[in-house]
């Protein structure tokens, strides 16, 4: 069925070695594929999520604390997920959690569940996550569309500050 569980990689090539999540090359295996499914009906959501000021927050205290600060962003995404989902960690300080059998409407309640579990990050670190988001369409003719879509809310919720989040059309 496809709403069950994402496999777990145990390669340590699919798994980023800071947090422990997938990686960029286990989402794009699985991308592929999810993306397929929405030609047959079936929703898809991508979040992306952005530490604000994170380089700065480096550079002032250190990488050990930079190390925490992403390792504790996974375990909060981690734990907003439902387990049929995809959390990854792409460069830098972006992660990427692609929830399948979810629409826009969707992902807007897993964006709350998020923004409220990333509060811990704010009042540990005093660090914001700006958050954008993208849902499959029908016009979309391959997965580099919706990425965009995604990417460029994002850089939209970035643009604004704040912790603010985007979505690539209005709901």
């Amino acid at each position: 069925m496809y709403g069950g569980p994402v496999p777990r990689p145990t390669d340590p090539r699919l798994i980023d070695e800071l947090t422990g999540l997938s990686n960029e090359w286990h989402f794009r295996i699985l991308y592929d594929f999810a993306f397929a499914a929405g030609d047959r009906g079936i929703p898809l959501t991508l979040a992306l999520f952005e530490i604000e000021g994170f380089e700065t927050y480096r550079r002032r205290e250190g990488s050990a604390e930079a190390a925490a600060v992403m390792r504790d962003s996974a375990h909060l995404l981690a734990r907003t997920s439902r387990e049929m989902d995809l959390t990854v960690r792409l460069h830098g300080a972006r992660f990427l959690s692609l929830l399948r059998d979810c629409n826009l409407q969707g992902g807007l309640i897993f964006a709350d569940r998020a923004q409220e579990n990333f509060r811990d990050l704010e009042e540990r670190y005093g660090l914001k996550v700006a958050m954008g988001m993208a849902s499959y369409e029908e016009s979309m003719e391959n997965p580099e569309e919706l990425f965009d879509a995604a990417k460029e809310a994002l850089a939209r919720a970035v643009s604004e500050g704040v912790g603010a989040v985007h979505t690539s059309r209005d709901v």
